[in-house]
């Protein structure tokens, strides 16, 4: 699993940055229905390439933050999807515990 988060210094830039993240990652991908998470998300799945096996990945917003979450070689599980969503829902809690000024405590499942 690869995990990112990125900051960004209003909730409108990364508002940009989120559509711009989204059109780029349908390209050679598709799009995996999950529940959303977040202020906005959205999951795909990319087929085995010559470097990679296949991964999910999974892009949410909330505030000012982005966190982009992958599940590596998503062929070997076949709960891959559910595991991803449900990180990607706790990962979205917390960081809205963070941005309310509160200690973050979610948990995943």
């Amino acid at each position: 699993m690869n995990w990112d988060l990125l900051a960004y210094p209003g909730r409108e830039v990364a508002g940009r940055a989120f559509k711009n993240r989204k059109i780029n990652g349908a390209i050679g991908a598709a799009e995996v229905s999950m529940r959303r998470a977040g202020d906005e998300s959205v999951a795909y799945a990319n087929p085995r390439a010559p470097y990679a096996g296949p991964r999910i990945t999974m892009t949410v917003r909330v505030g000012t933050v982005i966190a982009v979450l992958t599940y590596l070689d998503s062929d070997k599980d076949p709960n891959s999807a559910q595991a991803l969503e449900s990180l990607a829902q706790m990962q979205a809690k917390r960081l809205r515990q963070a941005e309310l000024g509160q200690v973050p405590t979610a948990k995943a499942g």
